[in-house]
């Protein structure tokens, strides 16, 4: 019975990895403010801007989102190899105002931002968001 219970104690911990922040981030936060347009059954994104900020104030070790909650999620990728080393999972004021009598007949847009370790390559961004099943669609 021993066994079996440091097993399953160190299996999640074995199974989901880390990236190594050095490797892939400066110590510095790229700001990533951008315009969530839609009604009450659609939504888009279109870019503002990006900002360079001096600190990188978040962790260093969990830059991958473990617990995947959230309407809204977020992955940062490197260019050249796709890897995913970055992401995280958000809820905004976009998703409340779709559950509006407003939204069921009128277009809105918010403003947005995101922010994530400065990168030392090039990367992409994608954008995913969560039916009412909790799938996420990019």
């Amino acid at each position: 019975m021993k066994k079996y219970f440091l097993l399953f104690t160190l299996l999640p911990v074995v199974s989901f990895t880390q990236i190594n922040f050095e490797q892939y981030f400066e110590n510095k936060t790229l700001r990533l403010d951008y315009f969530h347009t839609g009604n009450e059954t659609e939504d888009s994104y279109s870019f503002d801007e990006m900002i360079e900020e001096p600190f990188w104030g978040g962790s260093k070790v969990n830059l991958l989102d473990k617990f995947d909650y959230g309407k809204y999620k977020f992955i940062v990728k490197d260019y050249q190899s796709g890897k995913e080393i970055f992401s995280r999972t958000y809820a905004t004021l976009f998703s409340e105002w779709q559950t509006t009598d407003e939204a069921k007949q009128t277009i809105k847009s918010f403003i947005e931002t995101i922010v994530f370790p400065y990168p030392k390559n090039p990367v992409v961004v994608e954008f995913y968001s969560r039916d009412k099943k909790n799938v996420l669609h990019k």
